[in-house]
C-alpha cells in the first residue's frame, strides 16, 4: 500500500505489485508448512542479522553474547 502512495499507480506498476504481493503471500505460506509460523521478537532478530552479517564479513563481535 505504501508503494501505491508513492505514486507507483499506473496500470502496470498495479499489475507488478499484485504479482509481487501474490509471491509473497506463497512465500509465506511456504515457510509456515516448514515451521517458520513462531514470531521471533524484533530485538532478537536484529541481534540474530548483526551476528550474521559479522559472521559474513569474517569479523568477530566486541562483545560477547550472553546465552
Amino acid at each position: 500500500m505504501s508503494l501505491l502512495d508513492m505514486r507507483f499507480d499506473t496500470p502496470q506498476h498495479i499489475e507488478v505489485l499484485e504479482q509481487m504481493t501474490q509471491v509473497l503471500k506463497e512465500g509465506i505460506g511456504e515457510a509456515r508448512r516448514h515451521g517458520y509460523d513462531v514470531e521471533i521478537p524484533h530485538d532478537i532478530r536484529q541481534t540474530i542479522l548483526a551476528v550474521n552479517q559479522l559472521e559474513a564479513d569474517g569479523k568477530e563481535l566486541a562483545t560477547p553474547l550472553l546465552e
